[in-house]
Formats: structure tokens, sequence, C-alpha cells
């Protein structure tokens, strides 16, 4: 079910997230409901302040709330606040992007194992990339800045993400809890969790 946030409530609607969206029945205590992640993007793209661009991989999505897990023999990972720009059109490699490209903004988290930097950077593991509560209309001029520099390597889809770090970090083990917070967005908690996977 998609929704729109209005106050403490979430209004139902149906439609294309990417086009027109209409209500539907009544709004639901915000409290009540389950969030999933805002969309499924098929790239993610973090741009680094030196201009490097880091791909994770879908599977790395979650939402609010679910657990982020560790990689067996991994103790801890590096979380990386990010403001993430949401792709509403489609937007072909080599085309500057522009605000009628994105559909908006939302918190992400870049959840990093440096000791398994050989691995797609160390943040490729599925689970390393909460993202969410909601999706922020705009832009700003650093995120559109983002959003040209993906553009040049690869074309972006409704849905897409590309993400800055705001440059706060937090090292984290299991039983602690990420808090990602992006002012006019709000809050993203993600618990951290021992989990096993295959490599």
């Amino acid at each position: 079910m998609l929704g729109r946030v209005e106050g403490t409530s979430l209004q139902p609607v149906r439609g294309d997230l990417f086009a027109a969206l209409r209500p539907v029945g009544a709004p639901l205590p915000l409290s009540s409901v389950t969030l999933l992640p805002p969309v499924r993007p098929a790239s993610i793209v973090v741009v680094h302040s030196n201009g490097v661009l880091r791909l994770k991989p879908s599977t790395a999505v979650i939402g609010p709330g679910a657990p982020v897990l560790m990689p067996d023999g991994v103790r801890t990972v590096e979380a990386h606040a990010c403001r993430a720009a949401v792709i509403g059109r489609t937007l072909p490699v080599g085309i500057s992007g522009s605000l009628g490209h994105v559909l908006g903004e939302t918190a992400m988290c870049d959840v990093v194992a440096p000791e398994r930097a050989a691995l797609l950077d160390g943040g490729g593991y599925d689970s390393f990339c909460p993202l969410g509560p909601w999706i922020r209309s705009g832009a700003d001029d650093e995120l559109l800045a983002a959003v040209a520099k993906a553009s040049a390597v690869l074309t972006l889809y409704p849905g897409d993400v590309v993400a800055v770090r705001t440059g706060a970090m937090v090292v984290v083990s299991a039983g602690d809890q990420i808090r990602t917070e992006i002012t006019g967005i709000g809050v993203l908690k993600n618990p951290v969790m021992d989990g096993a996977r295959n490599e």
C-alpha cells in the first residue's frame, strides 16, 4: 500500500508513485502501520565528496525498523548518514540531471564493513542500505549535482537512488541501533543484529 504522511496519520493512496496518486479510504494512525522502503531501486549510487561513485546492490535495501545484519566474522561496521535523491523520470546516460527528473529526497544509511572492502567495497551486503522513512518533494543543488555525476556514467530509472553522505558516521556492532536523522525528512532507525550469510 502507498500512503501520504499527514502529520501523525498516513493517508492511503492509489496510483503511480511517479505520476498521479489519489486518496482512498480513511487515514490511518502512523503508529499502526509498518513502513517499508519508500522505493525499491534497481540502482543505488553513493557519490563521495571526491567524486568517486560507488554502487550498492538492490538487495541491500531495507526499510525503517528492519535489522541490519552483521556478516559472519565481522564485529563492527560503519554507518554513514546520507541524503538521497529518488529519481522520478528516466535520466539517460550523458544527459544532465535537473529537478524535473527527481521525485524527491529521503534518508539513507550507507552501511560499510571496511574489513571486507574487497567485496563491493564492503557495502554490498544484504541489509546494508536502510532507506526511508518517506520521500519529501524537492532536492537541493548538492543532490542535483550528485545526480548529474551519476547520470554521466549510467542511465537512472524511476525509483533509483543517488546519495551523498552528510558527514555523520558511527561505528556499530550487534545489539546497537543505527539512527539516521535528516532534517525535514525524519528519523530512520534500524537495529543491528548478528546474521551469518553465505559469502
